[in-house]
């Protein structure tokens, strides 16, 4: 995909200091439920949430359709990667214990069907973590049409908290827990000044 490019990816690696709190507390959340396993992480982005989870103890596998990231993964991350598609790679049934799609999901073509593969990728008591954001949120009503998360072509869904508990449940999955990120002082700093 020559959308997922060196740029796009750049700015991911901007925000990692931002972001590796939150995948922290992400991991702190998966721990509850599964402290060991093989870990896939949909969407890897810069890599991130891969190196967090193998300093956890998981066994981690990545997959993205930007060969661009996969490339550039492949030579700093301990991680086995695939490029591609879910639904082409023929990854293996009942096989993972954790499944992050933190932040991908709203760049599915086809989130239903996507979720629906992921059911077939967890073994029988796994877990899938989804994070995406909130349409009908605090962040996007203060921001409006400005709002930073409606970034075609990147962003192809938006959901509300209902919208996404909806869904997962309709894909076979039940709810474990379910939280919104506020607002952090930064965010609310940062909007009133570049609004």
């Amino acid at each position: 995909m020559t959308n997922y490019n060196q740029q796009y990816f750049a700015e991911l690696e901007k925000a990692d200091k931002l972001e590796k709190p939150r995948n922290l507390r992400l991991l702190e959340l998966v721990e509850k439920y599964q402290t060991s396993g093989n870990f896939l992480d949909i969407g890897v982005g810069s890599g991130l949430m891969l190196k967090l989870s193998r300093r956890h103890g998981f066994k981690t596998y990545g997959v993205d359709v930007s060969e661009y990231a996969i490339a550039r993964l492949k030579k700093i991350v301990k991680a086995k990667l695939f490029c591609g598609d879910l639904k082409d790679l023929n990854l293996p049934k009942n096989f993972f214990d954790v499944i992050n799609m933190r932040h991908s999901i709203e760049h599915l073509k086809d989130p239903q069907n996507s979720l629906k593969e992921v059911f077939k990728l967890l073994k029988p008591g796994g877990i899938i973590c989804i994070a995406t954001p909130n349409s009908f949120g605090l962040h996007a009503k203060l921001y409006g049409q400005d709002w930073p998360h409606l970034s075609l072509p990147y962003h192809l869904h938006f959901f509300s908290k209902q919208s996404l508990k909806d869904l997962v449940i309709s894909s076979g999955f039940e709810i474990l827990d379910q939280k919104t990120e506020e607002l952090t002082n930064y965010y609310l700093f940062k909007l009133f000044l570049f609004k």
